[in-house]
């Protein structure tokens, strides 16, 4: 497999925080994802780091910048939702990609999906299902157009009552642009 997609690897990160995690047990820092995928064993072609906060980009950028792939980075600090024409761009078609997907809310939205799906991108996703749906479905429910409709892609969710549900009926969204879905 390695060997078929060779210089043909791309990574995105869409939310990609400053590089560096505290774990909560024990107060460590390890790595965060872009930082896993610039030390993978296998480096990738290019990787696209996108974060809409300039300071932790900035900070993500300082622990890059010794490493020997950090000419193969892109960072770009914008909204996800914007940047990702700017990364379907520099994609080229007979490629593979992996998708790292992992909003702290609703700031993701499924017209991204569907223009991640124009090239061949695994992905890597984390649904918010705690904090920003199940504390606020009571309230999503009264509006008649919420964050949740855009990370969704319509308001058939809305048929839903807890996340669970929402979050299978995301899955076959999913599976209506291609996608095969797991746990």
């Amino acid at each position: 497999m390695r060997l078929k997609w060779q210089n043909q690897l791309y990574y995105i990160d869409l939310f990609t925080g400053p590089g560096k995690c505290l774990t909560r047990e024990k107060e460590e820092e390890i790595d965060g994802s872009p930082l896993i995928a610039l030390n993978a064993p296998y480096p990738f072609t290019r990787s696209f780091f996108v974060d809409l906060n300039e300071t932790v980009l900035g900070a993500l950028s300082e622990r890059c910048k010794n490493h020997p792939y950090f000419n193969r980075v892109k960072f770009i600090h914008d909204d996800c939702n914007i940047a990702i024409d700017e990364i379907i761009a520099d994609i080229p078609q007979k490629s593979l990609s992996l998708a790292f997907i992992d909003p702290t809310g609703l700031h993701f939205k499924f017209t991204t999906l569907k223009k991640l799906a124009q090239r061949r991108v695994d992905l890597i996703v984390t649904f918010p299902e705690g904090m920003a749906i199940n504390r606020n479905i009571s309230q999503f429910l009264q509006e008649s157009h919420c964050p949740l409709d855009d990370m969704i892609g319509d308001r058939g969710w809305r048929q839903f009552h807890t996340g669970k549900e929402i979050i299978q009926y995301y899955r076959s969204k999913l599976v209506s642009l291609g996608y095969k879905t797991s746990d």
